[in-house]
């Protein structure tokens, strides 16, 4: 799961996907054949194993993801792991994939600018946006009110980069964990969180993640790479097929990663959301980054906060959160009041 927040919660609270061969904590391998994946359930309750280990169950990897209902009809910078405890963990920036442009993330005014020498009226970028956002286009060939050449050139020099479902999990109550695969082969989850009267879409903000919490998954494995603006609205289109226009969908960023430490990208991803969904009903959670909570403070719309603490105390929460280490209760909580 990401970050100890909420992401993961298909099966039982707090599985998560372990692809084959990848190292498991305690140092053994997930050894379950390649066309499977393991879940692995932390212990939850006095009926499990004793604390610290856990249990596998094992099921058949979806060759695709079934359907998911429709809503009213339908790279990144490198994470650099040695700074567990910092406020940074951003590298040079790194096109994933075979280099073309992914226009998902991107702004109207962004398309017009870099398809400049494309897009023979400038009013066609809010066609292309509108296509991808409202009508669930997922190749510039399905854009008919777009010429054929302009078509051609468009995927000939760009992508719509919703990512590939690699593997699909699915609860008794309807919620669905999905592994994506991105570009570059990076992988990510996100999770489709249904109940009676709305939806909550759980994504991810990283792949990976520095700051080595002892309670997480994605922690133990360490840093990988921050997501492009487009790789986080890929997951939305990835789970849901469009952008959820008035259907009563929740967006929270509480899935691998620290979202904080990748505020640029997300900041610019839920800008595009937020023409679909009120900034009411957008949560972005936080180990405690106080620069990034700090920076988000002065945004012209904000998001909802939520802060992960899982302990009361500084001397608790330094064992499990290295970031605490920096940044204590104290200074978390100043940064908060401000």
């Amino acid at each position: 799961g990401g970050g100890g927040h909420a992401g993961g919660r298909a099966g039982r609270e707090g599985s998560v996907i372990i692809p084959y061969g990848s190292p498991l904590p305690g140092g053994s391998t997930c050894l379950t054949p390649p066309q499977r994946m393991a879940i692995i359930h932390p212990c939850r309750d006095s009926r499990d194993p004793p604390h610290g280990q856990e249990t596998a169950t094992v099921v058949r990897r979806s060759d695709a993801a079934p359907a998911l209902p429709p809503l009213g009809g339908i790279g990144g910078d490198e994470i650099v792991a040695s700074n567990p405890g910092g406020d940074s963990g951003a590298g040079p920036p790194a096109a994933p994939g075979d280099g073309r442009l992914d226009v998902l993330g991107l702004s109207e005014a962004e398309m017009q600018e870099l398809l400049a020498g494309v897009l023979d009226r400038p009013y066609r970028a809010s066609q292309i946006r509108q296509a991808i956002h409202r009508q669930g286009a997922t190749s510039f060939d399905q854009m008919t009110n777009l010429s054929k050449a302009l078509r051609e050139e468009l995927e000939r020099r760009c992508v719509i980069g919703i990512p590939t479902v690699e593997t699909a999990h699915e609860s008794s109550d309807g919620t669905r964990k999905v592994l994506f695969a991105l570009r570059d082969g990076a992988t990510i989850e996100a999770v489709d969180i249904p109940s009676e009267d709305r939806r909550t879409l759980c994504l991810s903000s990283q792949a990976g993640c520095a700051l080595a919490c002892t309670f997480c998954v994605t922690g133990y494995w360490g840093g990988g790479r921050n997501l492009t603006a487009g790789e986080i609205v890929g997951q939305v289109l990835g789970l849901v097929g469009r952008l959820p226009y008035d259907s009563g969908v929740n967006i929270v960023m509480m899935g691998m990663g620290e979202p904080l430490h990748n505020l640029e990208a997300v900041g610019a991803a839920l800008e595009t959301l937020a023409e679909a969904i009120s900034w009411r009903r957008i949560t972005v959670s936080t180990v405690g980054a106080v620069a990034g909570i700090r920076e988000m403070a002065a945004w012209p719309k904000r998001p909802n906060l939520a802060v992960s603490l899982h302990a009361p105390d500084d001397t608790r929460r330094d064992r499990i959160m290295p970031i605490n280490r920096t940044h204590p209760l104290d200074e978390l909580f100043g940064a908060l009041a401000e």
